[in-house]
């Protein structure tokens, strides 16, 4: 049965089966819309799908379901430009995880990612929901503050810290996990793009890191 319609859809979904938005094809005029064109809309709209589903498998890190490296400088570049713009203070963290090999070493490889996962979990809770939270890799994750200076950051720390001595209670890991942070305050009047945060920000880790193993 053909229909003369100027306007057509099709839901876009995710794999769970949530809605996420249409695919529509809009025209000035009514034309008929055909079996064949339906089809072909919807198979359009299962491409897209796909395209959809990649982008954000390639975003995410499956272990920890919290942004990948990838992902978290894409959310953190965009969340910088958008301070600068603004004119407002934000800071970059980067936490790492002190002594994690030891898990991997005296517990096994699958209790050092079931810690991971753990970890990144209490790390949100710790965070506010606007901020980009990444896991970057091996021990190492990422905080990008918007609107926030160096007391917004400790205080963030100091919420971790409290998740942290929650986790470590909870029986949930083999050992205690304890971490270091190295923070980058980001002044829109200087302009720095990610890579020169990220590079201060490492720097303080890394000495933080030294402090520590003094």
């Amino acid at each position: 049965l053909d229909i003369m319609v100027n306007n057509a859809g099709v839901p876009l979904k995710t794999p769970a089966g949530h809605c996420i938005g249409a695919l529509c094809v809009i025209d000035s005029v009514s034309r008929e819309f055909s079996e064949d064109a339906r089809r072909l809309l919807r198979d359009l709209s299962r491409l897209a799908e796909c395209q959809l589903n990649y982008i954000g498998h390639a975003t995410v890190d499956d272990l920890t379901q919290i942004a990948n490296r990838r992902g978290f400088r894409q959310l953190a570049g965009q969340a910088l430009a958008a301070s600068n713009r603004a004119g407002r203070k934000s800071v970059l963290l980067l936490i790492n995880l002190n002594g994690f090999r030891l898990i991997n070493d005296n517990y096994g490889h699958e209790a050092g990612d079931a810690a991971l996962a753990h970890f990144a979990h209490y790390l949100s809770l710790a965070c506010r929901q606007s901020d980009p939270v990444g896991h970057l890799g091996g021990d190492q994750f990422g905080v990008f503050m918007v609107d926030t200076e160096a007391d917004g950051a400790r205080a963030l720390v100091k919420r971790l810290v409290g998740q942290v001595a929650q986790l470590n209670a909870s029986g949930l890991v083999p050992m205690s996990l304890r971490f270091s942070v190295g923070l980058a305050v980001v002044d829109p009047a200087l302009r720095q793009d990610l890579d020169a945060q990220l590079t201060q920000a490492d720097a303080q880790l890394q000495e933080n890191r030294r402090r520590q193993r003094q």
